[in-house]
């Protein structure tokens, strides 16, 4: 039989002290009652304790104590299913079963849920050995849709340990390798997609190194330094289940996890392991990271900090400097489109600046396209020079993208793109970088592009202009390109002999061959 309680406020000796010294029914010092927006809904069973956390009416984060064995899964976004990321936060010796584990019902607070576990490090198929605990305080932002907790575990071995090492917890998760996938919101529902999707998208180590599974199936480090910060980052889940025999699924967003172990003056590494047997197995895990600690000969004690959070990926639309997306590919990518229009992006990922707004078409080739430089009106501004998207020229106005003038420095965006469009009347030139050649060098360059009539196309190196600032030489296209009559391919501006705009055709028919055009650039 099993018991289903909600914990409205957990009775704690100490916290009752602290409520009877504010008077009367648990009042503060406004004489106002205390609400608590925290409460914890268990369910017992035979072997088996699960514990949901809510914030309000959120139920954001899921615990459970199977056998000794415990699980946490967050669920901060709109669904509260368990299907995704799971953190088995306990140690283990290598080649352990894992088991061992007594968990306490947590302690529900103003400000959080206090949770502590303790239990046996597990050994082999059903063994233990030395001690552990943890304690955790988790905290919900319904804004963010985030989950936040920061604690401590504690581990004791004993002198007659064997291991060398001991690691501190594992995360298993799910890829799937190129496999069917459903059409996103703004495809046809015919269309077939194939790719990866699954619980993550990928893998950040100490905020620097990533780890993509398809690419590297094992990843070992060893007594790296005195702290392992995994970013698992969370992915949109939309695999074509009935392809592969499975009953059809909804679409849905998958949390991404992200944890920080910190000891000082003990070496730590980490394992990644991706079954590459299960890559396209869509009812398994097949992802298992895990870090370690090194152990010293007569060191028994240790103690490791702990950060971790977790972000639903479905809020990261853009529609709030809160929300930020990672760009307008990524919104498109992750079904998080509402149209064209004004989006919040954080193109360099940097804590220390601040998102920004572009505009974004969603619709065209694909969609995707943040808008980098809006030339309508060309002959109100001078010639256009390498300067000007070195530095930018005249600030957006995002609310009337058909009127007026203006560049962003390029610099902001290196490192971003992949293919630029330019749009001048009728005519859609796609440029990349040549490979190593920067973003903001490609613009200010004659000689640093490809070119090609599609997005996805095979890039080709156009014989150059002598002058100008990208474009070709004089007859390439209309010599070189199928259907094309252009005397040249487009120009964005000349740092000597170019007019005013850009230059040169407004449809692929027409051979008027001059500067004054207005343009746009995408970028993707």
């Amino acid at each position: 039989m099993k018991l289903t309680q909600r914990i409205k406020v957990l009775v704690i000796v100490v916290f009752l002290s602290v409520l009877n010294s504010c008077g009367p029914g648990g009042a503060n010092e406004d004489n106002k009652l205390l609400v608590f927006e925290y409460d914890v809904n268990t369910i017992e069973g035979d072997d088996m304790l699960k514990m949901e956390f809510y914030h309000e009416d959120t139920h954001f984060l899921t615990m459970t104590n199977t056998n000794g064995v415990l699980e946490i899964c967050p669920h901060p976004g709109t669904s509260q299913t368990d299907s995704g990321s799971i953190w088995f936060a306990q140690p283990y010796f290598s080649g352990a079963i894992l088991g061992h584990t007594i968990t306490t019902i947590p302690s529900v607070y103003q400000n959080g849920i206090n949770f502590k576990s303790i239990g046996k490090i597990s050994q082999e198929a059903n063994q233990g050995a030395g001690f552990w605990s943890i304690e955790l305080l988790f905290s919900y932002d319904k804004d963010l849709h985030q989950i936040s907790a920061s604690g401590k575990m504690v581990i004791s071995v004993t002198d007659d340990i064997l291991y060398d090492h001991v690691f501190l917890y594992k995360i298993k998760s799910l890829f799937l390798n190129d496999i069917v996938l459903l059409p996103l919101d703004h495809q046809p529902a015919s269309t077939k997609n194939t790719g990866d999707t699954g619980w993550i998208e990928k893998l950040i180590v100490n905020n620097t190194d990533e780890w993509l599974p398809d690419q590297q199936s094992t990843l070992e480090i060893m007594n790296m330094e005195d702290r392992v910060h995994f970013q698992l980052l969370g992915d949109y889940f939309h695999p074509d289940t009935s392809a592969y025999g499975y009953e059809s699924i909804v679409p849905s967003y998958t949390p991404g996890i992200d944890i920080s172990a910190r000891s000082e003056n003990t070496l730590m590494g980490y394992v990644c392991n991706y079954d590459l047997d299960h890559q396209q197995e869509i009812g398994s895990t097949n992802i298992e990271i895990a870090p370690m600690i090194s152990l010293e000969p007569g060191k028994n004690n240790y103690t490791i900090s702990i950060e971790f959070s977790s972000r639903s990926i479905e809020h990261l639309n853009g529609k709030s400097q809160k929300n930020s997306g990672k760009s307008c590919a990524y919104i498109q990518n992750k079904n998080l489109s509402w149209g064209d229009g004004i989006y919040w992006v954080d193109l360099d990922h940097n804590k220390n600046t601040l998102p920004v707004q572009v505009y974004c078409d969603m619709t065209d080739d694909g969609g995707g396209w943040m808008l980098y430089a809006s030339i309508n009106e060309p002959q109100e501004i001078a010639q256009i020079r390498s300067v000007d998207y070195q530095q930018g020229a005249l600030s957006p106005n995002l609310d009337n993208i058909d009127t007026g003038n203006w560049i962003l420095p390029a610099s902001q965006f290196d490192g971003y793109i992949q293919v630029m469009r330019l749009n001048m009347g009728a005519v859609k030139d796609f440029f990349k970088p040549h490979p190593g050649t920067s973003f903001e060098s490609m613009l200010i360059n004659p000689d640093r592009h490809l070119w090609h009539s599609s997005p996805s196309g095979l890039f080709t190196q156009p014989k150059y202009a002598d002058t100008g600032l990208g474009g070709s030489e004089l007859l390439w296209p209309r010599n070189n390109v199928e259907n094309d009559n252009r005397m040249s391919l487009s120009f964005w501006g000349s740092d000597n002999s170019g007019g005013s705009g850009g230059c040169c055709s407004l449809s692929h028919t027409n051979t008027d061959h001059q500067w004054g055009r207005a343009f746009k650039l995408w970028v993707r």
